[in-house]
């Protein structure tokens, strides 16, 4: 317990000699300490006859001849401010942006992929129904439905199972883009 105690007496004065480093050399400057110093003497004014005499009052300058009335152009006018362009209706806004968006759905390489999967099954559907219509078409003898019984004739080449996910998706990009134009499109360029 003793040395616990001599440990904080030494910090205790080692805290102390660093605040008398600290306090002891600002004390010089403490006016309480005894009398200021007298300010320095100041010299005193020259007597007058020193003092050089006044320069003499001088006349003021002619004033600058009139500029000639005949010569001078008009000064011209500020143009006015331009007018902004009235608020467009949104359909007008999403008109611009919608072609906009949709191209760029178009041109995505899933996009492209699909144009030609749901080509390729079109086109495998229409080499079945074709010469189906027109078998259909030779032998009806009144009202006949052909292009019904073509699908139902080829039902297999035309379920479109690789076309029909992706035009699904592109559909729903679509609908994306329908919705962006209005709603950020139009906000964005201040439409109503």
């Amino acid at each position: 317990m003793a040395s616990g105690a001599a440990a904080l007496t030494l910090r205790l004065a080692a805290v102390a000699a660093v605040l008398a480093l600290l306090v002891i050399p600002s004390l010089a400057d403490c006016p309480s300490l005894g009398p200021a110093p007298p300010p320095p003497a100041q010299a005193p004014p020259p007597p007058p006859e020193a003092m050089p005499p006044p320069l003499p009052a001088q006349a003021p300058p002619p004033p600058p001849p009139p500029p000639a009335q005949a010569s001078t152009p008009p000064p011209e006018a500020i143009p006015p401010a331009p007018v902004p362009d009235p608020p467009r209706p949104c359909n007008i806004c999403s008109r611009e942006c919608y072609p906009a968006c949709t191209e760029a759905i178009a041109s995505l390489p899933e996009s492209r992929a699909c144009d030609e999967k749901c080509f390729n099954e079109k086109r495998r559907c229409d080499q079945c129904r074709t010469p189906k219509i027109e078998e259909c078409k030779a032998n009806c003898s009144g009202s006949c439905d052909c292009l019904t019984q073509s699908y139902k004739s080829c039902s297999d080449d035309c379920l479109f199972p690789e076309c029909s996910p992706c035009a699904t998706t592109r559909q729903h990009q679509y609908k994306y883009c329908r919705y962006q134009c209005n709603i950020d499109y139009c906000n964005g360029n201040k439409c109503w």
